[in-house]
């Protein structure tokens, strides 16, 4: 099985906001030691990234497989992969990840005095629709009036493609 099958069909999350913090996740996986040459060191290392996005959009440790796809997605993994079982985060892993969201916070102009749980509830716990054509995958984002802050971001989400992603990402958010 292989993600030509989920060709033209909708997949769709509550953690679509996620990619607001793409640009910061090669130094996140970099500073747990998860990276060498902006490569995962290995699939384990993989799948505990995709936990860690889980805890990044919401604060939560473990979830259903199901709620993981744009996590999988992020970090590079198949869609259809099984992720590794986690029984909890390291200290170190929720440090670092809470510091990377402060990080995100304070290069957000007009955001840098909110808290992560609000940037959690306003921004990343979004509603979205995955697709996928031709290998290429498009998230489409549930709009809210906040989102003119949005227009404030000093890096750019419309297209993400992280080193260890197969395909780009695009996003459609505004």
């Amino acid at each position: 099985m292989d993600d030509k099958m989920f060709n033209r069909e909708s997949i769709y999350t509550s953690r679509a906001g996620l990619v607001l913090a793409a640009p910061f996740f090669p130094k996140l996986f970099d500073r747990l030691g998860y990276l060498i040459n902006g490569i995962f060191v290995e699939d384990s290392t993989q799948s505990r990234a995709v936990h860690i996005l889980e805890f990044i959009v919401t604060g939560y440790e473990n979830v259903e497989e199901h709620a993981l796809v744009l996590q999988k997605l992020l970090s590079g993994l198949p869609i259809q992969k099984p992720v590794d079982p986690l029984d909890e985060l390291t200290e170190q892993e929720i440090e670092i990840s809470e510091s990377m969201l402060n990080a995100l916070l304070s290069n957000w102009p007009g955001l840098e005095h909110t808290t992560i749980d609000a940037l959690r509830e306003t921004f990343l716990q979004r509603e979205g629709r995955l697709q996928e054509e031709d290998g290429q995958w498009t998230l489409s984002v549930e709009i809210k009036s906040v989102d003119v802050l949005i227009d404030r971001i000093p890096w750019s989400i419309g297209v993400i493609k992280l080193p260890w992603m197969k395909n780009v990402l695009k996003v459609e958010w505004r």
